[in-house]
């Protein structure tokens, strides 16, 4: 119990000098605002502005306003998170720093 307590918390030292760490929590946390912002935009059109990228990218969605729409988006973006946390467990524990 003693090795397996002293393995955890070397590898819990390395983490703290990874920077990817911050960037994937940072990620799982701007996924859910950026759909709740998509959402509201949605629902209210007229905020959106004329021209640009952000315009382009809410006509693209053809999402209804409701929960289940909702969730369906949150499961798309965490599946997408998802891959970018396997680069994450493949930098901390085969030491593939960036």
């Amino acid at each position: 119990m003693y090795l397996l307590r002293s393995a955890v918390l070397a590898e819990m030292l390395k983490m703290r000098h990874l920077s990817i760490i911050a960037i994937t929590f940072l990620a799982f946390a701007l996924g859910p605002v950026i759909g709740i912002l998509f959402m509201f935009l949605l629902q209210n059109p007229e905020f959106i502005p004329s021209s640009g990228i952000f315009s382009t990218k809410i006509s693209v969605f053809a999402l209804d306003i409701s929960w289940q729409e909702y969730v369906s988006l949150l499961s798309q973006v965490m599946a997408s998170e998802a891959l970018s946390f396997s680069d994450l467990q493949q930098a901390i524990f085969w030491q593939k720093i960036y």
